[in-house]
C-alpha cells in the first residue's frame, strides 16, 4: 500500500502508521538541510481531512515554493484514500520533534 500512496511524490514520503481512517506520514524533505515534516492524517468527517503537521528544522527552509510543494503531495495521498474536498490542518514549526507511545494502565478511577 505504501508503495501506491507514495508513488509520483515530489518528496520521500515514509508511511509510519495506518488505520482504516487515519495514517502517519514522516517526509524527509531535503537531506542536506536535514529538513523533515511529520503529516497525522485523519479521515473524520464526510469529504474533510484532519491534519496535524510538523516541520521539522530551520523555519527559514521551509519556504513557500517547498511548503506547497508538499501540501500538493498531500492533496495526492488524501485524494487516492477518498473523496475529500477539505483538508483542515494545523502547522507547527519545531527544532526537534519526540515520537513515542504511552501505555496507559486499567488501574484508574473515574
Amino acid at each position: 500500500m505504501e508503495y501506491y500512496l507514495s508513488e509520483g511524490l515530489e518528496y520521500a514520503w515514509h508511511l509510519i502508521r495506518e488505520t482504516p481512517h487515519s495514517q502517519k506520514f514522516m517526509v524527509k524533505v531535503n537531506t542536506f538541510q536535514g529538513l523533515k515534516a511529520m503529516f497525522d492524517i485523519h479521515y473524520t468527517r464526510p469529504k474533510i481531512v484532519n491534519v496535524s503537521i510538523s516541520f521539522i528544522g530551520d523555519r527559514l527552509g521551509f519556504t513557500d515554493g517547498l511548503t506547497h510543494q508538499l501540501f500538493f503531495d498531500l492533496e495526492k495521498i488524501v485524494k487516492r484514500h477518498g473523496d475529500y474536498k477539505v483538508i483542515d490542518y494545523s502547522l507547527v514549526f519545531g527544532d526537534s520533534l519526540t515520537e513515542g507511545n504511552f501505555g496507559m494502565s486499567d488501574d484508574w478511577m473515574l
